[in-house]
């Protein structure tokens, strides 16, 4: 998936949903950034997560945002103006542009499934974390969405298509190995859950199944004309209030070795 102007704005609104934002709450809360700390945000998007963490370092402290996509880095860059100690950097997420043992805290939201190799930037985070410094990594198993549809074998074949569509499905289960061979320790995982009885076409719930819409199309597994028909479906269960979605994100709290 690239990032474009249109796309990157899609993401922040739907990452503007109430479960995302409740999402976001509870990661900032497990990090619990100290004033002074040297933060690195890899995969930034439009920068929600880099605001509230720049805000709890304060005027001594640094987050950078990081990301491939320079919609998404225009995006951030629009969201932090107001603060000075936030900066950015369009980069290669396997090559950061930073000094080895020179960061506090790593954060990577969402981002290791689009990514080719996962140790290799895994490598690369441990290498700018000082000894003791902390990883923070969320990553989503749709095989645990749970849609209410009247076509349980049409919504499998839709949304499993996601699986298809980048290079590190149903990463979360063997997430902790990896993080094992790439040096890092003291592995904590928490399950959020991604609760949603609203059917709001720019919410997160339908924005998720409208993209596995795109990529079953793409992948020739249904018709345009079936794809459309499931989501229509879903704006008629919102209108009786019978939409629920709910899938679960892995937070992830790893360490560098002292």
């Amino acid at each position: 998936m690239e990032y474009d102007e249109a796309e990157s704005r899609r993401t922040e609104r739907a990452y503007l949903s109430p479960e995302i934002v409740q999402q976001r709450a509870r990661t900032l809360e497990i990090i619990n950034a100290s004033i002074g700390e040297n933060i690195v945000d890899v995969g930034c998007g439009p920068g929600l997560l880099a605001h509230s963490l720049a805000t709890a370092v304060g005027p001594t402290g640094s987050v950078t945002c990081v990301d491939s996509s320079a919609a998404m880095i225009g995006l951030a860059q629009n969201r932090c103006k107001d603060l000075p100690n936030v900066s950015y950097v369009e980069a290669d997420v396997a090559k950061l542009p930073f000094d080895a043992t020179s960061i506090d805290a790593v954060t990577c939201m969402q981002l290791l499934l689009y990514v080719a190799n996962v140790k290799k930037t895994l490598t690369e985070m441990y290498r700018v974390l000082v000894p003791g410094g902390r990883l923070y990594i969320i990553e989503t198993d749709w095989r645990s969405t749970v849609v209410h549809s009247n076509d349980d074998n049409l919504t499998e074949k839709i949304v499993s298509a996601w699986d298809a569509a980048v290079p590190n499905a149903r990463l979360p289960a063997r997430l902790g190995p990896i993080l094992r061979d790439a040096g890092f320790e003291s592995i904590q995982t928490e399950a959020i859950p991604l609760l949603s009885t609203d059917a709001d076409p720019q919410g997160f719930a339908m924005s998720a199944l409208k993209q596995c819409v795109v990529e079953a199309i793409a992948q020739e597994r249904v018709s345009a004309a079936k794809g459309e028909t499931w989501l229509d479906e879903f704006s008629d269960l919102g209108a009786d209030d019978r939409f629920f979605f709910c899938v679960n994100r892995f937070l992830f709290t790893v360490l560098k070795p002292r």
